[in-house]
C-alpha cells in the first residue's frame, strides 16, 4: 500500500482502521481515498491507490495494524518502509510535479488541497499512468492472499 500511496506508516494504519468510514472515489482505474490524517504538523487528506489494490483492501480491511508495524516490518523483514516512499517519488515524478506529489503524500497545506482537488482528474489519469507498468505487484499479492483474479476486477 506504501509504494502506492507515498503515505507515511501511521497514515496507512489510519485508513486501514478507519477504512469503512472513509470516502472512497472510482475514477477510471484509480480510486481516491478520503485519508484525512491530522496529527500535529503531519497533514493528509487525499490519496489514489490503483482500483485493483483497492479491491483487495475493500475485501480485508478494515484491520487494525499495531502502531509499531513499520518497525516490525524493518526488523522482522529487513525492509526499510522509508525506502518504499521514495521509491514512490521515482515512480511518479515523471507523472506529477512536485506540488500533486505534495498532495497525494500529505504535505500539502489544506488551502492548497483545494485548489488541486479542481485538477484530481487529470492527476488521477496521469497517476494510473506512471503505475500501469507495477499493476503485477497487484497480482502477486492477490495469489498470496489467495483472491482472485476476478475479484480484482469487480
Amino acid at each position: 500500500t506504501q509504494f502506492f500511496t507515498g503515505l507515511r506508516g501511521p497514515e496507512i494504519s489510519f485508513i486501514f482502521e478507519k477504512w469503512s468510514t472513509r470516502k472512497k472515489i472510482k475514477l477510471d482505474g484509480v480510486v481516491l481515498v478520503a485519508v484525512n490524517y491530522d496529527r500535529k504538523k503531519k497533514k493528509a487528506y487525499i490519496t489514489l491507490m490503483p482500483e485493483k489494490l483497492f479491491n483487495i483492501l475493500n475485501k480485508v480491511l478494515p484491520k487494525e495494524l499495531s502502531i509499531w508495524w513499520v518497525d516490525s516490518v524493518r526488523e522482522d523483514y529487513g525492509i526499510n518502509t522509508s525506502i518504499i516512499r521514495k521509491a514512490w517519488v521515482a515512480v511518479t515524478v515523471g507523472y506529477l510535479d512536485e506540488a500533486e506529489r505534495n498532495l497525494l503524500e500529505g504535505r500539502m497545506k489544506s488551502i492548497e488541497v483545494k485548489h488541486y482537488m479542481k485538477h484530481i482528474m487529470d492527476i488521477a489519469k496521469r497517476y494510473k499512468q506512471a503505475f500501469t507498468q507495477y499493476e503485477y505487484l497487484i497480482d502477486s499479492l492477490a495469489e498470496t492472499s489467495e483472491i482472485s483474479s476476478q475479484d480484482l476486477s469487480e
